[in-house]
């Protein structure tokens, strides 16, 4: 029986892919904040802090005791501080990295030899946020953008190995992780991020009540997991992989400004 170790369970996407893969016959342990979240469910639950180095070197023991080895990791567990540059505190730009960067790459390594065992899949899950950068969102663009980083060195990293790493870049899909989305209001934004902060009230709003099902996001990351084929980077959403093309194209000629003012030297 193939199993997969996925984190942060309680809701959404991870709650999804582990019920989906479960259904598909594979053992899952999944991780959740709180015990009640996983209560009733057919899969194992196990409560874990990822920014706690003692609790991810309990899960990787835990994955070793019981299986031997690894087929699959989901790096799905993350949150999006919301909030202008000049707002963040140190505690907030700490917890946004530990949870979608660190805490990632720690479970990596405590699980990469079991990973090898079976030449299993690691799937990062990252976010058109990881290609895209915005406006009040730049903790979470950090987070994204470096995950997305040490995703691609990690998978040339163990490639010999046969294990893989896939890339999953949500768009906007009707989950948790907005709605409990910590926000960093200090004494200027009432001054200068009133007209910002009402679009994220909006974008808020809508996302909770009229962005597209996950269910499409679902479907990614189970093929992620279960198809060799599978590309490194999947984006999935409406005009995701249209916007992270036009960021492409602005990069190309961001490079032909720099090499033109370069060579004007």
């Amino acid at each position: 029986m193939p199993n997969a170790l996925i984190t942060g369970t309680s809701t959404g996407l991870g709650r999804g892919v582990a019920a989906r893969l479960h259904d598909l016959g594979w053992d899952v342990i999944g991780t959740v904040r709180d015990l009640s979240h996983g209560k009733g469910v057919p899969w194992a639950c196990e409560l874990a802090d990822i920014t706690s180095p003692t609790d991810l070197l309990r899960l990787g023991q835990l994955v070793e005791d019981r299986w031997g080895k690894l087929d699959a990791l989901i790096n799905n567990a993350g949150v999006c501080q919301i909030g202008p540059w000049e707002e963040l505190s140190d505690d907030e730009i700490t917890h946004q990295l530990n949870v979608n960067v660190i805490g990632a790459m720690n479970l990596v390594r405590q699980t990469l030899p079991m990973l090898r065992e079976s030449a299993g899949v690691i799937v990062q899950i990252s976010s058109d946020s990881g290609q895209i950068a915005e406006a009040m969102f730049g903790a979470y663009n950090a987070s994204k953008f470096a995950l997305e980083g040490a995703s691609e060195a990690l998978s040339e990293e163990v490639a010999s190995d046969g294990v893989r790493v896939v890339v999953v870049e949500p768009g906007n899909f009707r989950t948790e992780i907005a709605r409990h989305s910590p926000q960093a209001k200090g004494k200027n934004s009432t001054q200068r991020y009133t007209v910002r902060w009402n679009k994220i009230d909006e974008w808020l709003t809508w996302h909770g009540s009229e962005s597209p099902d996950p269910e499409k996001c679902v479907e990614a990351i189970i093929a992620a997991v279960t198809n060799r084929n599978t590309p490194f980077r999947l984006a999935v959403g409406e005009g995701v992989s249209e916007s992270i093309r036009q960021r492409a194209k602005r990069i190309m000629s961001q490079m032909d400004d720099s090499d033109d003012f370069l060579n004007s030297l």
